[in-house]
């Protein structure tokens, strides 16, 4: 049986006249310029084919300086003569890219070590278990909240769907028997990349260079390895990219039909990257496509949250040094260009602590048509902070006065089951739609064209106030007209509106008697 992932088409993509396909490695790679984008089925399988296919691109250029993305940039496609060589001198001692070589199966261990801390016990340490436990699509137990819910032995894996199941391992592998056992980053983060106008521009845009990890050693990827690395130290550049907290072996099959299919793997611990943060208070290892911040004298990641945007948290996201990596070196990259947009790429998965396991709850990705100078500029950045900020104030507006204002009409003690508590949801995300909306369709340009916040202010002010107002008005209206409900309609339009009034000054967006700074 043999799988050859640089040639089998496993990588789903839209070209850039938005036709899907599916291509292999050395393809994706030689087409990167005339391709959009990889469209899996899922954000967690896409983002681990973009990682995969950055961490190639860091390997075979393994760029030291920002000059140097610089200029594979500037040549708008990369040079396959160069990427050929690159995948001989692999196989130059043996198959490596093959998904079920006996020797070097791609992603996998041939061969399973013992790991140091791993206890003697009972039984083997190597377990073999159905592959849908790989899965952080498939609930496992009573994980009933997730997407798929056939008995995990009677599922049947592909080689294609193998390949992206492994694609997913490093960064939101979570369980193992009884325990959760994360990668290199931990409890997974929002994982950020910066889109460009096509494939080739995003890998380039989303990789980072060796003067930003100088404590660090390039070391070599999984599959350049003679074996696959049983010790956490010393961390390497091509460890923080691709390094499996697990041993994974596929255990493939030929079905009646000559398929070759996989319904069971064996694994084994590994690493053990557990340790990196028990008691830590900050992050040995940063992940280049993350953001870190300080909070109570701790370094934290920044994770998902459920019914969360993170649009949401952009100003926090690239203020000063929490940005990720990525995002430090693109002014060179792309120059100072007014107008000119980054895609800013976010994949998800939220995670929830049952019992001593992290579980996966629901997957999220965005794609953030941010201007490139919003990123750059100090003053622009500081205020759609304010913004954002004031957003969140505003949603916990919609939430109060409708609890406060049916409470003092019902008499009811608990807000939670008054009966126009219940408009709150939708009206929040009806009012967060439109403002995202405004945020970048309007906001920001103007932010870019004016500096005072005499001008901008009065703006911003009445921007959110008017989207504040109508998503109230719009829901209110559909009430009906009895006298109890337009009673209550009248206390709490006239509530709601003197708070966004409150919660506009607080943020700095009205000045005394309604005039702006």
């Amino acid at each position: 049986m043999k799988y050859n992932v640089l040639m089998e088409g496993w990588i789903p993509i839209l070209d850039l006249d938005g036709n899907r396909k599916e291509v292999g490695i050395l393809d994706a790679l030689e087409n990167a310029h005339q391709y959009r984008s990889v469209v899996a089925s899922s954000p967690t399988v896409t983002y681990g084919i973009y990682r995969l296919l950055i961490h190639f691109l860091m390997d075979i250029h393994r760029p030291e300086r920002r000059s140097e993305i610089t200029e594979l940039f500037k040549q708008g496609s990369f040079d396959i003569e160069t990427i050929k060589r690159y995948f001989e001198s692999c196989n130059a001692l043996g198959e490596r890219f093959d998904l079920f070589d006996k020797k070097y199966p791609f992603l996998q261990q041939a061969e399973f070590y013992k790991p140091a801390h791993v206890k003697d016990g009972k039984g083997s340490f190597i377990k073999e278990d159905p592959m849908a436990k790989l899965v952080v699509d498939i609930p496992v137990g009573n994980n009933h909240i997730h997407f798929n819910h056939a008995i995990e032995s009677s599922h049947v894996f592909t080689p294609k769907e193998c390949i992206q199941i492994l694609c997913t391992i490093p960064c939101f592998f979570l369980r193992y028997d009884k325990g959760s056992y994360f990668g290199i980053t931990g409890q997974p983060p929002v994982f950020f990349l910066a889109g460009g106008e096509n494939l080739f521009e995003t890998i380039v845009l989303s990789t980072f260079t060796k003067a930003q990890y100088s404590e660090f050693e390039w070391g070599l990827p999984l599959w350049r390895q003679e074996k696959q690395k049983e010790t956490l130290y010393p961390i390497t550049i091509m460890d923080g990219l691709y390094s499996p907290s697990k041993q994974i072996q596929l255990l493939a099959e030929e079905n009646e039909s000559g398929m070759v299919e996989v319904k069971r793997v064996k694994y084994a611990e590994g690493v053990f990257y557990k340790s990196l943060f028990e008691g830590q208070k900050t992050f040995l290892w940063k992940d280049p496509h993350a953001c870190y911040f300080s909070y109570k004298n701790e370094e934290k990641a920044f994770k998902p949250k459920e019914n969360r945007s993170v649009w949401r948290d952009l100003g926090m996201i690239f203020d000063g040094t929490n940005k990720p990596a990525i995002f430090h070196q693109i002014e060179q990259t792309l120059g100072r260009r007014s107008g000119k947009k980054v895609h800013v790429f976010s994949f998800s998965l939220v995670t929830e602590l049952k019992g001593t396991v992290f579980m996966p709850i629901i997957w999220y990705s965005e794609e953030i048509p941010l201007l490139l100078d919003i990123i750059l500029e100090k003053d622009a950045l500081a205020t759609l902070q304010s913004v954002l900020i004031t957003v969140d104030d505003l949603t916990r507006d919609f939430r109060r006065v409708l609890g406060k204002t049916s409470k003092n009409l019902s008499g009811k003690k608990d807000e939670s089951v008054c009966e126009f508590i219940q408009l709150a949801d939708g009206m929040i995300q009806q009012f967060l739609y439109e403002v995202r909306l405004f945020i970048f369709t309007d906001l920001c340009p103007r932010l870019l064209e004016e500096t005072s916040d005499e001008v901008i202010n009065p703006g911003i002010y009445g921007a959110l106030r008017r989207i504040a107002m109508k998503v109230f008005d719009s829901n209110l209206e559909t009430l009906g007209t009895s006298a109890r409900t337009l009673k209550w309609i009248t206390l709490a339009r006239t509530d709601f509106s003197r708070n966004v009034y409150g919660t506009l000054k607080r943020g700095g967006f009205i000045h005394d008697e309604g005039t702006s700074k």
